[in-house]
């Protein structure tokens, strides 16, 4: 999965017009599943009947299952991308580097210091897998002046978590002074909408 760099809005709407191609081609896949329902769902776990996301050429090479779960974190990701560079508005003249689906590196992060790093996940509720206690962790051994975690879970309501940083607090190691802002995004805000 690709690393890219995105300056404004309008470079996270070039991903998320990528992302919502993937989608609709994967849509029409599902259309076509008749089989009794065991065999629909081997097929959406096991056939390569998704599309690889932010690549040049799509190809049916990833499961729907894969392509699903990549799509809401991607998506997740380029809204926290948003927020950030509205925030740090320092940040688009050299970028923010987005580490998307499996690429290894946080999430977000500022290009040419270490002004902003974030992680991002979408999951059912946010201790599912203790995710949000690991990226607390993460995010909080990182350089940057500006440490996030966002997240999204259909039933949290939006915005800042103070009540969630409070609690996390304990995972943020030993340094005195290490604060991580905890930010829940709203559906609204990870859905691609095609307006064309």
């Amino acid at each position: 999965m690709p690393r890219c760099v995105v300056h404004n809005a309008a470079d996270i709407e070039a991903l998320q017009d990528q992302i919502g191609k993937a989608a609709k081609k994967a849509r029409e896949n599902l259309s076509r599943l008749v089989e009794e329902p065991m065999e629909a769902l081997y097929k959406l776990k096991l056939r390569r009947s998704g599309y690889k996301l932010l690549e040049k050429e799509p190809d049916d090479s990833d499961n729907l299952i894969e392509q699903l779960n990549q799509t809401f974190t991607m998506m997740a990701t380029l809204a926290a991308a948003r927020r950030l560079l509205e925030c740090f508005p320092e940040t688009k003249y050299k970028g923010l580097q987005l580490n998307l689906g499996r690429a290894h590196g946080p999430d977000i992060k500022s290009i040419g210091w270490n002004l902003v790093e974030a992680e991002v996940f979408v999951a059912v509720t946010p201790r599912n897998n203790r995710k949000l206690k690991e990226d607390v962790y993460r995010v909080g051994e990182s350089n940057a002046t500006y440490r996030y975690v966002f997240f999204h879970c259909p039933d949290e309501r939006s915005g800042r978590r103070i009540k969630l940083e409070d609690n996390y607090k304990q995972y943020l190691g030993k340094q005195p002074g290490i604060k991580v802002v905890i930010w829940s995004l709203e559906k609204s805000e990870i859905l691609w909408k095609d307006h064309r």
